[in-house]
C-alpha cells in the first residue's frame, strides 16, 4: 500500500501575501479607503450642473419625447411601437 498523505507547510507564505505579515491588515486598508471616500465626498457642491438649487427640476429632462409615442397602440400588445411610434 502506498502512502498518499500530503504535508502542507504553514510557515511558507506566498510573496503576494507577505505584506499582511508585516502589519498591513485588511481592516487598516478598508479604514483608509473609507476615509478617502468620506473626504472626497465632503468636497462635493450642493448645486446641480445648471446652478439650480437642490430639489428643483430646473434643467432636468427625462429624454423621453412624448410627441413620438403612439398612444393608440396598447403597451402590452406592441411596446416598441407604443414607445417609438409607427
Amino acid at each position: 500500500m502506498v502512502n498518499t498523505a500530503v504535508t502542507i507547510r504553514t510557515d511558507a507564505v506566498p510573496a503576494a501575501h507577505a505584506g499582511f505579515r508585516r502589519g498591513v491588515t485588511v481592516k487598516k486598508i478598508l479604514s483608509a479607503l473609507a476615509l478617502l471616500v468620506f473626504v472626497s465626498a465632503c468636497g462635493q457642491s450642493d448645486t446641480s450642473v445648471d446652478g439650480a438649487a437642490p430639489g428643483t427640476d430646473a434643467g432636468l429632462h427625462s429624454g423621453i419625447l412624448l410627441a413620438n409615442m403612439d398612444t393608440r397602440v396598447k403597451p402590452g400588445d406592441d411596446f416598441f411601437s407604443y414607445v417609438n411610434g409607427s
